[in-house]
């Protein structure tokens, strides 16, 4: 079963003792993403963010959903699961497209090959820069990691 409603999310955390910061790490899923949700401030989960969290959970848990005049949504250990008795390698973010133009590759190109300048440039220029090579801008950083690693090129 999906994740239908925030409890759920907040119920399957708590269930394995983790925090937004591990499940972040565990899932690549933003912190302030899961925190809106949990708070009811986004009322859904989308695409590739609910996927990971579900993919995440879907070891040990099930997401039970509610029943009118019965109960609430809920979650349930699978037979044989502990709470938190899982723990997964952290989650490397899913891999970006490789840009479809020549234009596009060769600015990820151009950035690639000049990691201090890519740095210096405000965050709201590499926004910018990264919607025009990928056609949206990607969570993590496909320039320079923030330990100051350049990433594989695709």
């Amino acid at each position: 079963m999906p994740i239908e409603d925030p409890a759920q999310l907040r119920m399957a955390r708590a269930a394995h003792g983790i925090n937004l910061e591990e499940l972040y790490d565990f899932t690549g899923v933003d912190k302030g993403t899961v925190n809106k949700y949990e708070k009811g401030v986004t009322k859904k989960l989308w695409g590739s963010t609910r996927e990971r969290l579900e993919t995440f959970f879907e070891g040990a848990l099930v997401f039970l959903p509610a029943q009118e005049g019965v109960c609430g949504v809920g979650v349930q250990f699978k037979p044989g699961a502990k709470p938190g008795g899982f723990r997964l390698e952290p989650a490397s973010p899913p891999p970006l497209p490789v840009p479809q133009s020549s234009g596009a590759a060769a600015l990820l190109a151009y950035w690639r090959s000049r990691p201090a300048e890519w740095l210096s440039l405000p965050r709201e220029v590499q926004d910018l820069q990264l919607e025009a090579v990928y056609g949206f801008v990607p969570e993590m950083d496909p320039i320079v990691t923030a330990d100051g690693v350049l990433p594989a090129a695709e």
